[in-house]
C-alpha cells in the first residue's frame, strides 16, 4: 500500500489535472461564446440600423473578434413603447454576454435605456438626434445635437430662400428647442417669424394645423416653411398643404425631424422638392459608400442607409476598439475609454468629443426627388463640434423650454 505522503502527492496531481482541464474547457467554451451588443429599436424587421450593426460585427469577427470570440448583434423590438425599451435594457444588464446597448427611437425610449445603462455602468449608444440637455455618464451620442443639425441647416435655408419663415411643429421637447433656435437666427438677421403653429397645443389637430399654415401662407407670404411636424404626421400635413395649393415650388419646406428612413411610406410626389437634414445620405458618391449600402442590403436592411445606419455601424466599431484598449470585456468604463477616440465610419472618420461624449458631425441638407430619394444639395465644409446646448440661453432656460407643458409655451 502506498505511503500517505505518496497518496497526498497523487491526489494533488489529480486535482491539478482536473483544474487545468476545467480551465481549458472553459477557455474553449468562452472562445465560442459571442460578445453581444443589444440594439433596441422600434421596429427590427428590415431595419438598416440592425443590418449595419451586423455588418460591423461580422467585420470585427473576421478580424479576430476579441481573443477569438465573435461579435454578435441581438435586436430587440419595442414598438416605440418606453416600458418595453426599459425592460430590454434591464435584461441586457443581466446578460453577462452583453457588453453595450444601442438605442434608437423617441426621446422617452432613449432616456429610459440610457438611465438603465448608467446604473449598470454600461455604454449606451444613441442612434437618433438628442437635445444635448439630458446627461447620462455612459451615454455616447452618435446622431447629432441641435447646434450640429438645426442651426447650420436653418442658416443655409435662410440664405437660400429668405428670412420670412413660417414655423410649424409638434409641441414636443426637440421641436420647442428647434423653433427657439430658428427664431433666434431669424431675429438676428432682421427677418420675420410667422407663427409658430403648434400641433397638439390647445388640442390643435394636424388637419387644423395645416389649415392654419395655409391661411398664414396666403396672408403673410413666407419665403420658407421650417417644419418640426412628427414623421408619423408628416404625410397628412404635406397632403393638406398640396391640396391647399402650397407646393414645394411655390414654398419649399425644410423638415427638421424627418429622416431619410422616415420617407418610406410617404407619397414621393407630394413631398418631392422638400428638404431634410442628415449627417449622411444613401446617395452620397464614392465606391466605399456604395459598397456599404450594398453590404447593409445584403445583411437584411430594406430601407435607406441613412445616418442612423452609419451610427449603428460606428457604435459596434467603437465598442470593439474599447475592448482592445482595455484588453478585456469588462463593460464598465467603456464610455470613458472612448472619449476623444476616432474611428473610421462609412462616411468618414468619426470623432467622439471628450467633453460631451457625442460625435462631431458634418451637417448636410438633401432635396427629395419624385421617387422619394434624397440628394445632397449642401454640406458644411468642416466637422462641427457638439455643444451641450446653444449659447443663446443658459442650460436651465433650455430645459425650461424643453419640458414646459403645452399651456406654458413660449410661442403662443
Amino acid at each position: 500500500m502506498p505511503r500517505p505522503e505518496t497518496l497526498a502527492r497523487i491526489l494533488v496531481a489529480l486535482t491539478a489535472v482536473a483544474v487545468v482541464g476545467t480551465m481549458v474547457y472553459k477557455k474553449i467554451e468562452r472562445r465560442g461564446t459571442p460578445v453581444v451588443l443589444v440594439i433596441i429599436v422600434p421596429e427590427a424587421a428590415g431595419s438598416t440600423m440592425v443590418a449595419a450593426a451586423k455588418v460591423a460585427a461580422e467585420e470585427v469577427t473576421r478580424q479576430g473578434g476579441f481573443r477569438g470570440r465573435p461579435f454578435a448583434i441581438e435586436a430587440i423590438e419595442t414598438g416605440g413603447n418606453v416600458s418595453e425599451a426599459t425592460t430590454a435594457a434591464e435584461n441586457a444588464l443581466k446578460d453577462e454576454r452583453v457588453i453595450a446597448v444601442l438605442v434608437a427611437g423617441e426621446l422617452g425610449e432613449r432616456r429610459a435605456v440610457a438611465g438603465v445603462a448608467e446604473r449598470g455602468d454600461m455604454a449606451a449608444f444613441t442612434l437618433s438626434p438628442v437635445l444635448g440637455l439630458e446627461y447620462a455618464a455612459t451615454q455616447i451620442s452618435l446622431a447629432g445635437m441641435p447646434n450640429q443639425r438645426i442651426a447650420p441647416a436653418a442658416a443655409w435655408a435662410l440664405d437660400a430662400f429668405g428670412s420670412r419663415v413660417l414655423l410649424v411643429a409638434n409641441d414636443a421637447p426637440l421641436q420647442r428647442i428647434a423653433n427657439e433656435i430658428v427664431a433666434n437666427q431669424v431675429t438676428r438677421r432682421g427677418g420675420t417669424v410667422i407663427g409658430p403653429v403648434w400641433v397638439g397645443r390647445d388640442g390643435l389637430t394636424i388637419a387644423q394645423a395645416a389649415a392654419r399654415a395655409i391661411e398664414l401662407v396666403k396672408t403673410e407670404k413666407p419665403n420658407l416653411i421650417i417644419s418640426g411636424v412628427a414623421p408619423n404626421q408628416t404625410k397628412p400635413f404635406v397632403q393638406a398643404l398640396r391640396s391647399g395649393g402650397v407646393t414645394s415650388t411655390l414654398l419649399p419646406t425644410l423638415h427638421m425631424v424627418l429622416s431619410e428612413s422616415d420617407l418610406v411610406g410617404l407619397e414621393p410626389a407630394a413631398i418631392a422638392g422638400d428638404y431634410v437634414i442628415g449627417a449622411t445620405f444613401s446617395t452620397l458618391p464614392g465606391a466605399e459608400r456604395r459598397e456599404f449600402v450594398q453590404a447593409v442590403a445584403n445583411a437584411g436592411g430594406s430601407g435607406p442607409v441613412d445616418e442612423a445606419a452609419d451610427a449603428a455601424y460606428v457604435a459596434v466599431r467603437l465598442t470593439a476598439l474599447a475592448t482592445q484598449r482595455r484588453d478585456g470585456l469588462d463593460r464598465a468604463g467603456i464610455a470613458t475609454v472612448l472619449r476623444g477616440t476616432r474611428v473610421a465610419g462609412p462616411s468618414g472618420t468619426v470623432q467622439i468629443d471628450p467633453t460631451t461624449s457625442a460625435a462631431w458631425m458634418t451637417c448636410r441638407v438633401g432635396r427629395i426627388d419624385e421617387r422619394g430619394v434624397v440628394h445632397e444639395v449642401w454640406h458644411e465644409d468642416v466637422l462641427r463640434r457638439p455643444r451641450a446646448w446653444p449659447m443663446d440661453h443658459s442650460r436651465v432656460r433650455w430645459l425650461e423650454l424643453a419640458e414646459q407643458s403645452a399651456a406654458e409655451g413660449s410661442h403662443q
